[in-house]
């Protein structure tokens, strides 16, 4: 039985097609980063929407001003008080960071006083905590005289190397 399409047209139809696919990939990969809003914003507009059919109701079937209405009365019952308590947080962290600067910075003196350098603090913590912040440091990595890794192969160790020279 011969086929219904030449070779040409199952090649134009299989190009169609696989054109598609790629489009509708890269149209998916473009939208990745704003799936998370679409679907706030319907969810947002799926817990307002009663709200608005009361409103439309009690102005008589008017669409524009139900929606102006809704709209200004969620602004003013979310998006108001939210932004006042970010305002509140971001006051709190601004005092907390006042209040553990001096803290801060006696331990750093502390440190300084006894001769170990931040770098040397560093790798301490990573040395205890079992990091990989410094490539090689870790429990049972060599060090140098000053105490530093000398394989300087990270990003980060090559400045904390840099930093605790002897």
């Amino acid at each position: 039985m011969k086929s219904p399409f030449t070779s040409k047209e199952q090649f134009s139809k299989g190009f169609v097609l696989v054109m598609t696919i790629a489009y509708a990939v890269a149209f998916l990969a473009m939208l990745s980063g704003f799936f998370q809003a679409l679907l706030l914003a319907a969810v947002f507009s799926g817990i307002v929407y009663p709200l608005y059919l009361w409103i439309k109701r009690i102005l008589g079937d008017r669409d524009t001003l139900a929606s102006l209405l809704t709209i200004t009365l969620t602004l003013f019952i979310i998006v108001v008080p939210l932004i006042i308590m970010l305002g509140l947080i971001a006051e709190q962290a601004v005092n907390v960071a006042g209040d553990v600067t001096p803290w801060i910075e006696m331990h750093l003196d502390s440190h300084a006083e006894q001769g170990t350098s931040l770098p040397d603090l560093l790798i301490l913590l990573s040395t205890l905590g079992g990091l990989s912040l410094f490539g090689a440091s870790g429990p049972g990595a060599r060090t140098d005289s000053c105490g530093t890794v000398p394989d300087c192969s990270g990003d980060i160790q090559q400045g904390v190397c840099r930093l605790a020279e002897c």
